[in-house]
């Protein structure tokens, strides 16, 4: 998304000036002023994109921009120099699913943390000082908004008068603590666009002073008063259908917000759409607040235009009025060329303010600025990113040229005492599973971050780490598992029986890798399975190389590494994911059962091709070999259900197949998916999966062929998938039916 802003920027060569207020060729003293009044909406505020496109194509000046929320951001842009064909690019290169979350970009991950983004829909930082919980009170905090923009505003990153901005701009926000209006007509533009869409209980607010600031839409949502006072003679507003209370409509909190706002301006709206000259009413519905999906982008902005062209008239006669002639057409506003988003910025010095001393010395090692000399601004985020990652600051604050003075200054304003995560998955097997964790830094001299975690459900999990984050890109961790599981197991589609088992594991990873994309990990685990009682509907020697149940504990080394590029983690359209292991286990740190120990060698690779806008092909291989003698059940393969480790962490996925069921030694298989898009993030999945597998890899290709087949839909939401898969195989020669919401764990 980085490569996206700073192509937009780059190219659309945005104008800005820091000294002219008005306009060139459209800025005459004897000309009246338009002021435009853009009103707040969430998703709704893309039709005002629709509005300019008009108002520049019948030849409109635009000389005062006031406007609050969404409107406050798409006139703050207006403002600067965006044309309204850029900020259409700009609305429509959004993840907006992604903006209004807190997650960080894949691009700026490590494979671990992108994988907990995947697995938990919530994560909350809380802190222990007051001043910091008022600060964070909103669900999300925002910070992706934040980022894009003071992408947005490069050039306006200092505090100016927004009256010097090209075209002359106001919005307005909420200060909670005085329950009044707060009109930003200057200081630092990023920040103001923030406080104008800090929707309240939704987004945390911005702390400015001694207020906190939110969504302007509490007590001014169309502000055509500020524009009246800065000196518009004529105003054109844009307000939204379909925004009266209507019990119908309240469903959410969002809409229950939206009430709430309607109730609180309701008086102020009447007084300033009386003052309003030209009054654009546009229907929006049946969008709403987040209606971000590109098929509602789309409707929205071409409905901006169809409510402005139907007043087509009317903006012919306030061109009269301006005194300008029929074919006058908009100029661009007075500019400068704005230097590109990843350009070098001369710096003499870094300077850390908020943040303790351990933190700043961890951080000056990790990107070596010591000897830093310049930064850019993808640099400077991938700093925020591991202060909010690594030590859980928010609010992370950077100015690259602090005052003139080639210095890059980063100003954390809040810094968390825990994390805590939450996940959830609903199916038709489990019913009902929830995940937990905390993490937890320790700030001393020698990082370290502690994390406690716990699953819920029929399995259930608990686990306690220690990971020692080194100055590079190295790790070292230390943790204790126990687990309890309550599993059927299956041999060929015929049920073997049921049993359950206590798991207890001691695991030292010694050295961890963790780049872009890749990481690599050695280290050695301590395992005992305590198995309780077994009941058995089979004859254990009717089933080949089954071994009794039974209590187990071994010592196994391992290394591990893996390999991600897919741009999506559920849905890839693009992108090869690779992921191998070796384990070598043991009863005695050399030995099994007084002989050599055995092995586990297991893999996966598969590479998402495009095919089109909407159609991606997936191939894959995967498999698990096991080479040795008496190797207990509990290691053993495992095939079954959709997902890797989806009732033991051995366990391959196969389709047709919705249970445990036990695979020989050798077990390989190849897998072709189809991915068609049909709705925005709606998919309709479907896959062909063939396996061998034999006790003997030397015989693995002789025995007989598996396989199995599944169709389903899927759509991506902010819990996590929802999916229905119907699967067949001739391994249980029946169809399974598998139906869930969430994420996978």
């Amino acid at each position: 998304m980085n490569k996206v802003f700073s192509l937009l920027i780059s190219l659309a060569m945005l104008c800005v000036s820091a000294q002219q207020g008005v306009a060139q060729n459209e800025s005459n003293v004897n000309r009246p002023k338009v002021g435009l009044t853009l009103s707040g909406g969430g998703a709704k505020g893309v039709i005002h994109i629709g509005v300019l496109k008009v108002l520049e194509r019948a030849g409109i000046p635009v000389d005062i921009v006031t406007g609050t929320s969404m409107g406050g951001l798409i006139g703050g842009l207006y403002s600067m120099g965006y044309t309204p064909m850029q900020i259409d690019s700009i609305v429509r290169a959004q993840d907006w699913m992604f903006l209004l979350s807190d997650q960080e970009y894949s691009d700026r991950q490590t494979l671990d943390d992108r994988e907990m983004n995947n697995t938990y829909f919530f994560s909350r930082g809380v802190s222990y000082n007051s001043k910091e919980k008022a600060a964070k009170a909103g669900m999300i905090r925002g910070k992706n908004l934040a980022t894009l923009f003071y992408r947005l505003t490069n050039g306006y990153r200092d505090s100016i008068d927004f009256n010097t901005l090209p075209r002359p701009f106001a919005c307005a926000a909420t200060d909670v603590i005085s329950d009044t209006e707060y009109d930003f007509h200057s200081g630092r533009l990023a920040e103001a666009l923030r406080s104008t869409m800090a929707i309240p209980a939704a987004f945390a607010p911005v702390r400015k002073g001694n207020m906190i600031l939110a969504d302007g839409g509490m007590k001014n949502n169309y502000p055509a008063d500020l524009a009246k006072e800065m000196g518009a003679d004529y105003i054109i507003g844009v307000r939204f259908l379909g925004d009266e209370r209507d019990p119908d409509k309240v469903s959410t909190t969002l809409d229950m917000v939206g009430l709430y706002i309607g109730m609180s301006t309701g008086n102020k709206i009447e007084e300033n759409m009386a003052m309003t000259d030209l009054m654009l009413m546009a229907d929006p519905r049946p969008y709403g607040t987040i209606s971000f999906t590109a098929e509602a982008v789309d409707t929205l902005i071409r409905r901006g235009e169809e409510v402005a062209m139907a007043h087509w008239d009317e903006l012919m006669e306030l061109k009269s009025k301006l005194g300008l002639p029929a074919d006058y057409q908009v100029q661009p506003v007075a500019h400068q060329e704005m230097e590109a988003m990843d350009a070098a910025t001369p710096v003499k010095e870094f300077r850390f303010e908020g943040i303790s001393k351990y933190d700043e010395r961890f951080i000056r090692r990790k990107f070596n600025l010591k000897k830093a000399n310049s930064i850019d601004i993808n640099t400077a985020e991938l700093i925020a990113s591991s202060l909010r990652a690594d030590f859980l600051y928010d609010d992370i604050d950077y100015q690259l040229d602090y005052e003139g003075q080639q210095v890059a200054l980063f100003t954390a304003g809040t810094c968390q005492s825990a994390r805590f995560h939450v996940g959830g998955r609903f199916d038709n097997e489990e019913m009902a599973a929830i995940n937990l964790r905390m993490d937890v830094p320790m700030r001393s001299k020698v990082p370290f971050t502690m994390s406690f975690s716990m699953r819920l459900g029929r399995r259930v999990k608990a686990k306690a780490e220690l990971i020692h984050q080194s100055f590079s890109s190295t790790k070292g961790r230390l943790s204790y598992e126990y687990g309890y599981n309550d599993i059927s197991l299956y041999y060929k589609g015929d049920k073997m029986g049921n049993g359950t088992y206590n798991y207890h594991a001691i695991d030292y990873s010694a050295l961890e890798f963790h780049f872009h994309r890749f990481d690599f990990r050695v280290g050695a685990k301590w395992e005992y399975y305590h198995v309780g009682d077994m009941l058995a509907n089979v004859n254990y020697e009717e089933v080949k190389n089954l071994n009794s149940f039974s209590n187990e504990r071994n010592y196994s080394y391992y290394a591990r590494t893996r390999f991600d590029t897919e741009n999506d983690w559920y849905f890839p359209t693009r992108g090869t994911y690779f992921r191998a292991g070796y384990a070598y286990y043991t009863d005695n740190l050399v030995t099994y059962k007084d002989h050599v120990g055995f092995s586990a060698v297991d893999g996966v690779l598969r590479t998402t091709i495009p095919m089109g806008s909407r159609l991606a092909v997936q191939p894959s291989v995967y498999g698990r070999l096991l080479f040795g003698t008496d190797i207990h059940r509990v290691q053993g393969n495992v095939i079954g259900g959709n997902y890797f480790g989806r009732y033991l962490p051995q366990q391959m996925p196969y389709p047709g197949i919705g249970h445990a069921d036990v695979a020989e030694n050798a077990f390989v298989a190849a897998q072709l998916m189809a991915q068609v898009q049909v709705i925005d993030r709606g998919y309709v999945l479907a896959k062909v999966t063939a396996s061998q597998q034999d006790d003997h890899l030397s015989d693995i290709l002789m025995s007989h062929t598996m396989w199995g087949g599944m169709i389903g839909g899927a759509y991506q939401t902010l819990l996590g998938p929802i999916s229905a898969e119907l699967g067949w195989s001739n391994r249980t020669k029946e169809f399974q039916l598998y139906l869930s919401l969430g994420h996978t764990f």
